[in-house]
């Protein structure tokens, strides 16, 4: 039994490789949140969470607001996970658009974090 064996429940090898895609974005919107919130964690600062260009810097919030877009994208690929498990037998075509738009939602999940780690640098 490999260490990936239980990806092989996975009904096909698209549905996996979005998978593993997916689990490996949200990965690193993980560490690079970490890596962002690390030095403000233990003191009273705020980070800036939101900028625009009219108002500047017009979110901030406490260090633990930084794990949101990343725990939103965890909450993302388990649901679609189980939606495209649930869709697979009657519709493969649209189980596998699901399974590839938590792809590209982890993608702008990957880019925001960046961006609000860019203002917090």
């Amino acid at each position: 039994m490999t260490k990936l064996s239980w990806l092989f429940f996975l009904p096909d090898r698209q549905i996996r490789l979005s998978f593993i895609i997916s689990l490996g974005l949200n990965v690193a919107s993980w560490l690079i949140a970490t890596w962002v919130a690390l030095p403000f964690v233990g003191k009273e600062d705020f980070m800036a969470l939101h900028k625009t260009i009219y108002f500047g810097i017009d979110w901030v919030g406490p260090w633990y607001d930084m794990f949101f877009l990343p725990l939103l994208g965890l909450i993302f690929i388990i649901v679609n996970f189980f939606i495209s498990q649930y869709i697979w037998k009657n519709e493969e075509k649209l189980s596998h658009l699901v399974s590839w738009s938590t792809v590209f939602l982890q993608v702008f999940v990957v880019v925001t974090v960046v961006i609000i780690a860019r203002l917090n640098i």
